[in-house]
């Protein structure tokens, strides 16, 4: 039974360990990674090895809180085009719980295929009515991933045009 937590924000690495140290009272390991690959930036890491906490995290969420973290997901990793949506990621397992959860929840189809050329794989909804269905149901935090010029003017974020006029110098 192993988490692990790899994350190049020193920060969010020591949240969440405070996180758990308040919740469970465990302290979990947390160590700077040597990143081995030329050119990339190291990385923290976290470990969770205790069986309960580890049960506890991975079982299964509930609705709003899987709602949440689609949401989010898709304000981090998530990019808009003309009648579609992507989700990038290098992790499998990740995207395939999303590809899930969108299916189960609102229907809506969505395909994950390999990228070899960034050794990833990205999650794609197509179709119009698909998107704003997800769009609308997830709500992303990132109100630009919302104003996309081919939704229906409903789900447009309205943005007020103002008239600007030069005015006559007047003569002394």
């Amino acid at each position: 039974y192993r988490i692990k937590l790899e994350c190049v924000d020193q920060d969010m690495v020591i949240a969440f360990g405070r996180y758990l140290q308040q919740l469970y009272n465990y302290t979990p390991k947390q160590t700077l990674v040597q990143n081995p690959r030329p050119n990339q930036q190291n990385y923290y890491r976290l470990a969770i090895t205790r069986k309960a906490i580890v049960s506890d995290l991975t079982q299964d969420p509930l609705e709003e809180e899987m709602r949440g973290y689609v949401a989010g997901f898709f304000d981090a990793e998530g990019h808009t085009h003309k009648s579609s949506l992507t989700m990038t990621q290098k992790t499998l397992p990740v995207l395939e719980l999303v590809h899930d959860h969108i299916l189960g929840t609102l229907g809506v189809p969505s395909t994950i295929v390999s990228k070899p050329s960034w050794n990833g794989y990205e999650l794609s909804i197509s179709g119009q009515a698909n998107v704003v269905k997800f769009l609308t149901h997830y709500q992303p935090a990132i109100k630009r991933k919302m104003d996309i010029a081919y939704l229906p003017s409903q789900y447009k974020q309205v943005q007020k045009v103002v008239r600007v006029e030069e005015l006559p110098n007047p003569s002394l």
